[in-house]
């Protein structure tokens, strides 16, 4: 009895140990990984096979490094000033003749504050300014597109996308920053060499009692705010001398009467600096879109410029869109639109993909 059950649980083992074996072999043969070699995947082709199988996929690039501009395209705007005819030679041509010598003024030091004395200096900057910022982003760009993006293999749409736009905004902050660092060129230029204005405006220039010197002295300018047109809140003092960038006085706006006398208000928006730049930087662009200031501006020109009728000039469009308006419609500092650049629109396509697949030219896909 017992032999035979002995031979029974042997033959059971060897059984068990047969089927463990077949069953064994039948799992490992059916998880075996097929290697599968597709020629010259097309870009269908290749979104296909990502989307079933995206972690063991391989299309080596037969083109590894691929220049940004075949596959990348950034286009821009600046602000509609940069456009306008407040930066048009014309305008330009028609400010710089005025002649203070046609000019009654007030007592005073109205005349350094007077738009008609210093408003040709204003206009003057914008138009360079805005060819700066052109000129930097323009070759900022041109080195993009021929910069190089390295890549052994094909890698996913959604990567290709994310890395793309975190190399815009990189490259952004990058081309602002380089502009930034002229502007604090400029600045620090003109503060350290305290270039004399004819308006006296930083300094008094002076003689001596005998007059066998000349005597430079300091103009201490006010810091100031706007209540409204016709007066001002000064809220203290500053040294054109130590720091000329703070100093600033509300400019004036001269215009004529119906009784043919003049009268005038402070030129709500336009400052008037240590030196031309300060002041600009200071102002508010939101007198760029009156119209009713440049029928004064006209007017109160046209005293001091006799032989020549001024050019059809207006006020910028209100209507077109600007990043640089507040909620409450208001308008920024003019310092604000330059640390941008006067950058008013920055749009890049950082989604063809399809661009940079047929410049990798994978040749297959494992």
């Amino acid at each position: 009895m017992i032999p035979r059950q002995l031979i029974s649980t042997r033959f059971f083992i060897v059984l068990f140990t047969i089927t463990i074996v077949i069953l064994g072999s039948y799992i490992f043969q059916s998880i075996q990984t097929q290697t599968i070699t597709i020629w010259n995947p097309s870009l269908n082709t290749y979104e296909a096979l990502h989307n079933k199988y995206s972690t063991t996929l391989v299309c080596p690039c037969s083109q590894i490094s691929v220049s940004y501009g075949a596959f990348f395209n950034i286009t821009y705007t600046l602000h509609q000033i940069c456009s306008s005819d407040l930066v048009s030679p014309a305008w330009l041509e028609y400010l710089l003749p005025y002649s203070q010598t046609y000019t009654v003024y007030d007592p005073g030091d109205f005349f350094q504050r007077d738009f008609r004395s210093v408003g040709a200096s204003c206009f003057q900057l914008l138009a360079p300014l805005c060819s700066i910022a052109k000129e930097n982003i323009d070759e900022a760009l041109l080195t993009l597109a021929k910069g190089q993006f390295a890549n052994d293999r094909v890698i996913s749409k959604s990567s290709f996308i994310q890395q793309i736009q975190n190399f815009n905004n990189t490259y952004a902050n990058f081309i602002r920053k380089e502009f930034l660092i002229k502007k604090e060129w400029l600045y620090t230029t003109a503060q350290a060499n305290q270039f004399l204005i004819a308006l006296e405006i930083n300094a008094q220039i002076l003689m001596n009692n005998n007059n066998s010197s000349i005597i430079i002295a300091d103009s201490s300018l006010a810091e100031f705010s706007y209540p409204n047109d016709n007066s001002i809140s000064v809220i203290g003092t500053c040294s054109c001398r130590r720091d000329g960038y703070r100093c600033s006085v509300a400019s004036i706006l001269y215009y004529s009467m119906a009784n043919s006398s003049q009268t005038w208000h402070y030129f709500i928006g336009m400052d008037v600096g240590c030196v031309p730049l300060f002041g600009l930087l200071k102002s508010s662009i939101d007198w760029w879109y009156k119209s009713a200031h440049f029928e004064q501006i006209g007017e109160t020109f046209a005293e001091g410029i006799k032989t020549r009728s001024p050019p059809n000039i207006g006020s910028l469009d209100s209507n077109i869109r600007s990043r640089f308006r507040n909620n409450d419609g208001t308008y920024l500092e003019f310092n604000v639109l330059v640390d941008d650049m006067l950058i008013e629109s920055w749009t890049s396509d950082v989604s063809r993909f399809d661009l940079f697949y047929s410049q990798c030219q994978p040749k297959s896909c494992s």
